[in-house]
């Protein structure tokens, strides 16, 4: 055999490190195709949803003057629209025609103050520039609301939910199983109260995780401390 014929078979073997560069972007896949069969299959609202119709501002530019700290009884209810109707990268979304049940959804959470007039105010986040960002709308229509997924209602106020909003990581790379709107959806949850995330667990089951149940239910088996 020649040299000629020998170099044209070396050169024509696959690179080593292209075949692991392969393996990984077929591991990740395969990776993200099994997380997401643990995610929730919640029923989507994105044929009656209504359009919040109000400016949604980045928690990065709200400031810490809001005035309103009154506590009072504040009504949660989960607001899910398909991503395939939903822009993820801006805080308003897109059209709300969507009618599979089955994708992946985004969430967002709304909080209704009943007393006086009412408030109602909507805490979200979403992918913009390849980060997840958040923000937060006030003086939302109170249709919002009750076209939502109520779950459960505690004592807080506007400012303080605000300030627990900013703690929520952003700013990390955006990814729609990872690091999306659902995993900041329960990460402000927990925040506010452990027992509010477990309520939205409870009243919506379709939205815990098969993971989280698992670990919900070994703390639930510890003994007390």
């Amino acid at each position: 055999m020649s040299d000629t014929i020998r170099s044209k078979k070396y050169f024509n073997q696959p690179d080593p490190i292209t075949i692991f560069s392969k393996f990984g972007v077929f591991a990740y896949a395969a990776l993200r195709r099994a997380l997401s069969s643990f995610l929730p299959s919640l029923k989507s609202e994105s044929n009656n949803a209504p359009p919040l119709n109000v400016d949604v501002v980045k928690l990065g530019e709200c400031g810490e003057e809001y005035y309103d700290c009154k506590r009072r009884e504040a009504k949660f209810a989960l607001r899910s629209t398909d991503l395939g109707s939903w822009n993820p990268t801006t805080p308003q979304g897109g059209s709300n025609n969507a009618t599979d049940s089955t994708t992946i959804q985004h969430w967002a959470v709304v909080v209704h103050f009943p007393e006086g007039k009412g408030k109602t105010f909507v805490f979200q986040a979403w992918g913009g520039n390849g980060l997840l960002q958040a923000g937060w709308a006030k003086e939302v229509n109170k249709e919002v609301f009750e076209k939502a997924k109520y779950f459960s209602t505690v004592e807080t106020d506007p400012r303080d939910l605000l300030g627990i909003a900013k703690q929520v990581q952003q700013q990390a790379r955006y990814d729609v199983i990872l690091n999306s709107s659902q995993t900041w959806t329960r990460e402000f949850l927990h925040l506010i109260s452990p027992k509010l995330l477990t309520s939205l667990y409870e009243t919506i089951p379709a939205t815990e995780t098969y993971w989280s149940y698992l670990t919900r239910k070994l703390n639930s088996l510890s003994p007390p401390q």
